[in-house]
């Protein structure tokens, strides 16, 4: 009869290669440590040197004129832009580089100040919220009145959306630029129509 070797049983060797993965994964990451670098933050400023809210980022105007019902809800700031035409004594039209004008209407407390007014072809700096044009809001704006016709409210049937300006500051510090919530200058309204959206 053939006699049969029984071979021992092998010791796993899988605890080994456990613990050499856990010394790799260690190794790894106490590498990436080493070669990582710190973040650098930067903070944007508007021409006068102040530092602006983290709250209303500075939209480019090519971004904005492409989509601005993306920034529905959002407070953002517009640098530069420059007043078209007026629409009642609250609102103005504003030229984007799309040549598509947008509605730009002076929040309650900027309104009650007395001091808004934008002259045409001057240029702003822009701090507000950006809101969905409605039904609703046309009729408020004629209860209170931010526009006075009803021609006025048919050229605001065409913007989508507009901007509700908290602050409107006029650019390159010109004589007569008041404080951050002043339209600042003369009041320079056109009466030609812009148009919206």
């Amino acid at each position: 009869m053939e006699q049969v070797e029984r071979s021992k049983p092998r010791r796993s060797l899988g605890w080994l290669w456990m613990i050499l993965s856990l010394i790799l994964i260690a190794a790894f990451m106490t590498w990436l440590g080493l070669e990582s670098k710190p973040t650098e933050v930067t903070v944007q400023t508007n021409e006068e040197g102040a530092p602006e809210g983290a709250a209303a980022p500075v939209v480019p105007l090519d971004s904005f004129s492409l989509h601005p019902d993306q920034y529905v809800g959002q407070e953002i700031q517009l640098q530069n832009v420059q007043a078209q035409s007026s629409m009642g004594p609250q609102a103005y039209w504003l030229d984007m580089p799309t040549n598509v004008p947008f509605l730009l209407k002076a929040d309650s407390s900027l309104a009650a100040s007395g001091d808004f007014a934008m002259e045409s072809g001057t240029r702003y700096n822009v701090l507000g919220r950006v809101i969905a044009m409605s039904d609703s809001v046309l009729n408020a704006w004629q209860q209170s009145g931010a526009i006075g016709s009803e021609g006025e409210r048919m050229q605001a049937e065409f913007a989508t959306a507009f901007i509700e300006a908290s602050q409107v500051q006029r650019t390159g510090g010109a004589s007569g630029t008041g404080g951050p919530s002043s339209g600042a200058g003369g009041t320079g309204q056109s009466s030609g129509p812009g148009q919206g959206q």
